[in-house]
């Protein structure tokens, strides 16, 4: 959010009621929000490559029945 937008947003929270306190709080929100959606982003291929590496175990026979690890 570029800091016009953020501005624009701030005053009609104002408006809306809220105290800055609260408004620096649903900013803070916001901010970790969109950090939580940029690690998603990264994790993803690696849950790919795990899930893939999961099904190749269970395809060459490692099953809940003949654990690997044992």
């Amino acid at each position: 959010m570029n800091d016009i937008d953020d501005e624009e947003a701030i005053e009609q929270l104002r408006k809306a009621g809220l105290t800055t306190p609260e408004i620096e709080r649903l900013r803070q929100l916001r901010r970790n929000d969109v950090a939580h959606e940029e690690r998603q982003v990264v994790a993803s291929p690696r849950r790919s490559r795990l899930v893939r590496w999961l099904l190749a175990l269970l395809q060459e026979g490692y099953g809940p029945s003949a654990p690997w690890w044992w």
